[in-house]
């Protein structure tokens, strides 16, 4: 049956490409895809791809943990840290960019207390997002070499009305040695 299902995708020209967007079971906003090529919900819909709307994330509607200064938690400046620590990893934080809930476990807060770095504030999705907005776009523009004289052109991430200086690899290797 396997060979029969091969000749008629190569017979349709369907062998070797990835699955159709339409038959996917996830929504276009739900994949990784949605960080690598944002779509909106109205372009990836004309491409045939599924959206999600319906937000399937966790309720709550208790009291939510205020997480303290980092040294609170550190058992070498503070007799009560035990305490601190127990009331942190069983209760819920809320994000104050997107009011989700979330929580600490047990070695994330170590970590954070090893480092000396602040217990987030924000939502693990929502640190994620920020992490993505920092980085540079998939897209390539044309650009040439910033270095007078030089006129290597190359494709490059920085967009041409970035700030960054832009050399050429040879021009880099010269300016950085």
């Amino acid at each position: 049956m396997v060979t029969v299902i091969i000749q008629k995708m190569q017979k349709d020209g369907d062998w070797g490409k990835f699955f159709p967007t339409q038959i996917s079971i996830f929504g276009y906003n739900e994949t990784v895809a949605q960080e690598i090529y944002p779509l909106t919900k109205d372009k990836a819909l004309k491409l045939g791809a599924n959206w999600q709307d319906e937000d399937f994330g966790i309720k709550y509607n208790g009291l939510f943990y205020e997480p303290k200064e980092i040294f609170e938690y550190d058992p070498e400046r503070n007799q009560n840290a035990q305490k601190e620590i127990e009331e942190c990893l069983k209760g819920i934080l809320k994000c104050e960019k997107t009011d989700k809930p979330y929580k600490i476990i047990p070695q994330e807060l170590h970590y954070y207390i090893k480092h000396n770095i602040e217990i987030p504030r924000k939502h693990p999705d929502q640190r994620h997002l920020e992490r993505l907005s920092r980085v540079n776009s998939m897209e390539l523009y044309h650009r040439q070499c910033i270095n007078k004289g030089c006129n290597n052109e190359f494709e490059t991430t920085y967009s041409p009305d970035s700030p960054e200086k832009v050399y050429c690899e040879k021009c880099y290797q010269d300016n950085v040695e």
